[in-house]
């Protein structure tokens, strides 16, 4: 109950300072979201959203579920003399209210970001609740570690909206005409988070949840992010950002964590000599190399990422750690000389090294796979063209999995009734192995209809 009481009073005070500092703000120097000729310190803006969800039963269209998500976005910024503040705040109605965890699970999870940035003499420093997003890519990134992400609904939905905002202390140095140094550090690892129940729960769950049934743990005790609230969990990045002569440029260094656990149980023996089996749940320390490009020849918008995964089995014959890999991106965009049409491709791909290495003999290895499937390729892309001086939007969108043939293909048409209010239509088709990305939601395919006003 403290704790609840807490969180409340935490979000309550945020609300409160920003509009007292409103009120007693000197009217001559800001300028609000809402009214740029209204002078104040206080800014704001938001938006109101309801997402219904039409998940297709073929077999029986009457008894098709209905699925709905309202939403209300209020996003508030304070600008001072030499400091500022921004907060994003998010009170939507996808929770399960029978939960006796909900008012904790739902305050914490109202608040977006919440940070404070101080500009000093020749750098800037922020410290606060942060989502970061490094790389060039557009919705998919190669080296962009440092923020959890919530699957709860990954396949739908904006990459920054799955980010996880982390306790953060950034410093950010220009330098030159366009240069920008960046140094952050988080004090903890946050693992990412898992649905437990609906309609994305994915495959590797469901597995590891009958893997941890031998140990008594479900795995959301299992993976809890209690387990790497340490300090030696800590996080740490840098990244150099430039451009010279029509390119954009970067590289990035973080010293972090992988993301996929490693499960492992010993057996121990209890009062009774009999043995049970303990888990034991792991995330391998990482290294982090990254590189971007960006450049725009002949109208086309190229961009290119490379990351190298260096975890302490550079060897690859340690069964309990993870091999080294390396991931690479490649994308564009470019608009065709055919109406208002436009283009959006990207591919991303993975080799895990020293495969040859990996067995099943003796101790299972944590890289191995039954299909000796050590590289994927990952294709996204949309084609879509505009109307109706821009208002109506009508667009294709897909991405293929290589390697299962697994793929998902989403037609749509988006259109602004009028000032900022847009209904969105798209309908959703994904199809594939059983256990590969997109086929394990073979029976989502879902009619989505969103309608949002943003003000």
């Amino acid at each position: 109950m403290r704790k609840k009481i807490l969180y409340a009073a935490a979000i309550g005070a945020v609300f409160l300072l920003a509009s007292v500092s409103g009120l007693f703000a000197d009217d001559s120097g800001f300028t609000s979201f809402a009214d740029e000729t209204a002078a104040s310190a206080l800014a704001w803006s938001g938006y109101s959203l309801v997402d219904t969800r039409f998940m297709t039963d073929y077999d029986n269209l009457e008894k098709t579920p209905v699925l709905l998500y309202p939403e209300i976005n209020i996003g508030i910024s304070y600008a001072g003399e030499s400091s500022d503040f921004f907060g994003s705040f998010t009170l939507s109605g996808n929770y399960d209210f029978t939960d006796s965890n909900v008012v904790s699970t739902y305050l914490s999870g109202m608040i977006d970001e919440a940070y404070y940035t101080t500009y000093l003499n020749g750098f800037s420093l922020q410290a606060g609740l942060m989502k970061i997003v490094w790389g060039k890519g557009d919705e998919i990134f190669t080296f962009d570690n440092i923020n959890a992400v919530d699957y709860g609904d990954f396949l739908n939905g904006s990459y920054l909206d799955r980010k996880k905002a982390e306790i953060m202390l950034k410093i950010n140095v220009p330098f030159g005409n366009q240069g920008l140094i960046e140094a952050l550090y988080t004090p903890v690892f946050t693992p990412d988070s898992f649905p437990t129940t609906g309609y994305w729960v994915q495959s590797d769950y469901t597995a590891l949840k009958d893997q941890l049934k031998l140990a008594g743990k479900t795995p959301e005790e299992a993976l809890s992010p209690e387990n790497t609230n340490t300090l030696m969990h800590g996080q740490t990045g840098l990244r150099i950002t430039n451009s010279l002569a029509g390119i954009d440029f970067g590289a990035a260094y973080e010293y972090t964590y992988l993301r996929d656990p490693i499960i492992s149980f010993s057996d121990i023996q209890s009062y009774l000599l009999t043995l049970i089996p303990e888990i034991n749940v792991s995330y391998d320390r990482l290294h982090l190399f990254g590189v971007e490009a960006a450049a725009a020849p002949l109208g086309f918008n190229i961009r290119a990422e490379a990351a190298y995964y260096l975890t302490g089995d550079t060897r690859g014959t340690d069964p309990k750690v993870h091999n080294n890999k390396i991931q690479y991106l490649i994308g564009f965009d470019k608009d065709l000389p055919v109406h208002n049409f436009s283009v959006n491709i990207q591919e991303r791909g993975e080799v895990i090294l020293l495969s040859d290495k990996i067995d099943s003999n003796g101790q299972p290895d944590t890289d191995f796979d039954s299909d000796s499937k050590y590289t994927s390729n990952f294709i996204a892309g949309d084609i879509r063209d505009t109307f109706l001086n821009g208002s109506l939007t009508i667009k294709l969108s897909g991405a293929y999995s290589a390697e299962d043939s697994g793929f998902m293909v989403k037609p749509g048409i988006d259109y602004t009734l009028a000032d900022d209010a847009v209904v969105k239509a798209a309908y959703t088709i994904y199809r594939g192995e059983a256990d590969s990305l997109f086929g394990q939601f073979k029976n989502n395919d879902m009619l989505e209809v969103i309608f949002k006003y943003s003000f």
